[in-house]
């Protein structure tokens, strides 16, 4: 997801890469439906696919071009961004089972009633962190041998000494594993459809704002209808939970 989604914004601007992966959210409730089995509200749906066109319609530009390798980049992204939350969901509630019948098989006079005062959901979410991060090394390290940027960072060694650059690799990896670790609980407490919609908000803030707030009237009739349809989501939401609380 990652590989696709930076050669599809290497190669075109703001505007059209958000446009070319404007299907994650549409893809999210495919997903969600056929591999959970799960739909979400037509209240929840609407709003969702209406905060999806309003950001499309924020996006539109005149004389929009692009290369073929990033559409195609950019729609494997998408496809691979609204997969990656339902698979979450769905290997931490695999992880939970797997603790649970561990547990109740666990003889007493093991380390059983130690291991019973952590949460089997807190562990499974320790243990899905770990499988993440080991299952990205394992794909991202021959990638990087692959493409020869260990033969281009020893030919620019003197930038390895500058202080600055070691402070924005700190900086860049403590915002990743920011986001992985919040990724993993939005999905985890919510629904992955709530983990991609945020991602419309997002984006309108984004193109707003490098667009320096110069857009065209539609541009702003499609903000506008992005903030309606966030404050609609997050009602619905919030009802629901309310509902489920109750029962």
């Amino acid at each position: 997801m990652i590989l696709f989604s930076n050669v599809a914004y290497a190669g075109t601007s703001i505007p059209i890469y958000t446009m070319i992966r404007i299907g994650v959210v549409p893809l999210t409730i495919i997903f969600t439906t056929l591999i959970n089995g799960t739909f979400p509200s037509i209240a929840v749906l609407v709003a969702s696919l209406s905060g999806a066109l309003g950001l499309l319609v924020t996006c539109i530009r005149q004389d929009m071009r692009t290369s073929p390798v990033v559409i195609v980049a950019g729609i494997l992204s998408s496809g691979c961004a609204g997969l990656f939350p339902v698979l979450l969901v769905n290997t931490h509630a695999t992880l939970i089972g797997s603790i649970r019948t561990a547990a109740s098989n666990r003889p007493s006079t093991d380390l059983y009633h130690t291991a019973a005062t952590t949460p089997a959901d807190t562990r499974a979410t320790y243990q899905l962190l770990h499988y993440l991060s080991m299952i990205s090394l394992i794909i991202l390290f021959p990638v990087v041998l692959l493409s020869g940027e260990l033969q281009q960072i020893s030919g620019e060694f003197q930038h390895l000494n500058s202080w600055w650059h070691w402070l924005m690799m700190g900086c860049a990896s403590a915002g990743t594993f920011a986001v992985l670790v919040g990724t993993v609980l939005l999905a985890k407490v919510t629904s992955p459809l709530t983990v991609n919609f945020l991602t419309v908000p997002m984006y309108t803030i984004m193109v707003t704002v490098l667009s320096k707030f110069m857009l065209e009237i539609y541009s702003w009739v499609g903000v506008a209808l992005v903030a309606t349809s966030c404050l609609w989501f997050w009602r619905e939401r919030r009802m629901e939970s309310k509902r489920r609380a109750s029962e």
